[in-house]
């Protein structure tokens, strides 16, 4: 699975220290992204993650609204709360 947040926007949208173990990080995004892809449906899922490149520009218009307003934040704060 593709990981759809950098560890440093978790840091920066969440508060958190910059001295995060990285392997629970992505433990706790993918059941994050799991959550999201049973809310979104498993067909606008893939396409969310098939379009989303961290170092470019690649989502669609309307994706990339929903993805940079709504999902980055989602998947950060329920990142955290399984942190928790």
């Amino acid at each position: 699975m593709k990981l759809l947040i950098p560890l440093d926007y978790l840091t920066e949208a969440c508060g958190l220290s910059r001295n995060i173990d990285e392997k629970v990080f992505k433990m706790n995004l993918n059941i994050a992204q799991e959550d999201l892809k049973d809310l979104l449906g498993p067909e606008f899922y893939a396409e969310i993650e098939t379009q989303y490149n961290p170092q470019g520009d690649t989502l669609t218009a309307a994706n990339s609204t929903l993805y940079e307003d709504y999902l980055k934040q989602y998947l950060a704060w329920w990142t955290y709360r399984d942190w928790e």
